[in-house]
């Protein structure tokens, strides 16, 4: 591979922009497409992606560290001292980029080609994603023109709504509720779910469940959908509309989710991240405005902004009745009480852990309790084990 200088400029990026591209790699974010020309020797001159490539190389070389600013769970580190962080050297080195190649090209077209590329926007993911054909193209254009979507106060740059489906769709179909484990929608996983079902029908039973949870959205909203500006807060709406349609009775709770709603997000925008001093009520508003900047197209920020909004709207909605009437408290309910309880055992007041918590009926399951929030009570596990069946 070589750096053409007569098209290419010089090598221009300070440490810091080094140690962002190598800190988005490890964070598997997209970098863009690279361009590279044949040429008559069969070599491969750049086009198009020279800073990048110069940088992983220099990093490969050892010719500088990672950031401790950018990149804090790694620290430090040269790319031979990488391999001492568990995951992290693995998840490098299986990195993929995106590489187009132009054969058959002078050198006049190439320089044209080179221009071009420099005065060109880049695409974006909703882009490329919307370049691929497939019956999964057909079903994402369709989901994005729902009238719910189009009332939302996202704008529709750049396919933005359809990126929006997109991730709704990967999040339906690969979603465990019940454990709260949720994929990653960045590119590369899009990208994958469209290649699978570029000839095949996607499942029937996912597009189903995302209208009629579009529908319950849409009726609820109506024209008041606009409150809804960002994407971050789009998806985890949509998520608590598609957990509790599966597992509460939500026949007349329109209003309430709508209330809920603008309420819920106007106190996120209230408050302000970087506030050390804060209310204990407003910590999850806080944590949930934190994740959603945070990594927000990660399994792990779904999982913790999803948490956040459901415990809070279960907390709002304590006497809400599962369609499964059965002892046990879903995970969801757990999460309102350790709020409503603010994380105290009820018995003997010692502050426990949510991971150690557990959730006890206040009037006994065998006496007719119903298992609901409002029924519901912390204990550590020490009161849970001596109480028994008392009230």
């Amino acid at each position: 591979m070589v750096f053409n200088t007569e098209y290419q400029r010089s090598e221009v990026w300070n440490l810091k922009k080094k140690q962002k591209l190598i800190d988005s790699i490890i964070k598997e974010y997209n970098l863009g497409m690279i361009f590279l020309r044949r040429n008559d020797n069969n070599y491969f001159e750049v086009l198009d992606g020279q800073q990048r490539l110069k940088s992983i190389f220099q990093f490969l070389e050892n010719e500088y560290p990672t950031s401790g600013e950018w990149t804090p769970e790694v620290g430090k580190k040269t790319f031979d001292e990488l391999k001492d962080v568990s995951g992290v050297y693995a998840k490098f080195i299986a990195f993929k980029m995106n590489v187009a190649f132009v054969e058959n090209a002078d050198d006049e077209t190439t320089s044209d080609i080179f221009l071009r590329l420099q005065e060109g926007m880049p695409l974006n993911t909703a882009e490329k994603l919307n370049a691929m054909r497939g019956e999964l193209h057909k079903t994402i254009l369709d989901l994005s023109n729902h009238p719910f979507i189009k009332n939302t106060s996202i704008k529709d740059h750049r396919f933005a709504h359809r990126l929006l489906a997109a991730q709704i769709f990967s999040l339906e179909l690969n979603s465990n509720f019940d454990l709260m484990n949720f994929p990653d929608i960045k590119f590369a996983n899009l990208q994958d779910l469209y290649e699978k079902y570029t000839f095949k029908e996607p499942p029937q039973y996912v597009l189903n469940t995302i209208k009629m949870n579009f529908n319950f959205l849409n009726k609820s909203f109506g024209d008041k959908a606009k409150v809804i500006s960002r994407r971050g807060d789009f998806i985890p709406i949509y998520l608590l509309s598609s957990y509790l349609g599966k597992k509460y009775v939500t026949s007349g709770i329109n209003e309430d989710f709508v209330n809920f709603t603008i309420e819920f997000l106007a106190k996120v925008e209230s408050i302000k991240v970087q506030d050390k001093l804060i209310d204990p009520e407003n910590i999850p508003y806080r944590d949930f405005k934190s994740w959603r900047s945070a990594g927000a197209l990660s399994s792990r920020s779904f999982r913790e902004r999803f948490k956040i909004i459901l415990g809070k709207f279960l907390e709002n909605f304590s006497d809400i009745q599962l369609k499964d009437t059965n002892r046990s408290f879903d995970y969801g309910q757990k999460m309102a009480i350790y709020y409503k309880d603010s994380g105290l055992c009820r018995i003997c007041g010692k502050e426990v852990s949510f991971d150690e918590a557990e959730i006890d009926h206040v009037f006994p399951w065998s006496e007719g309790g119903t298992t609901t929030v409002n029924n519901g009570q912390l204990v550590c596990q020490t009161c849970n084990r001596s109480k028994g069946n008392r009230i």
